[in-house]
């Protein structure tokens, strides 16, 4: 699902299935497309999401001695400038 993120994310709503992981109860997300409202605001609501949201999942992980870097996958998924030249 593209121009979504889903603003609820933990380590309780990922499964994975023959090594790709699916994302259920998407009850809570953010548009973040072209009709989605003020582009900044947006932007920002959703660097806030995510980082919250890896937050959580980084913690979980961590128990298991799995360290999660996300921080800057964040800023560049929703930061990222798209290629005018497609």
């Amino acid at each position: 699902m593209s121009g979504v993120v889903y603003t609820d994310l933990s380590p309780y709503n990922i499964l994975v299935h023959s090594g790709d992981p699916w994302f259920i109860d998407l009850s809570e997300a953010l548009r973040v497309d072209r009709t989605g409202g003020v582009p900044w605001v947006t932007l920002t609501r959703a660097t806030e999401a995510l980082n919250s949201g890896m937050s959580a999942v980084g913690k979980y992980f961590r128990k298991y001695g799995v360290e999660v870097e996300y921080k800057e996958f964040i800023r560049g998924l929703v930061w990222a400038q798209p290629d005018l030249n497609r």
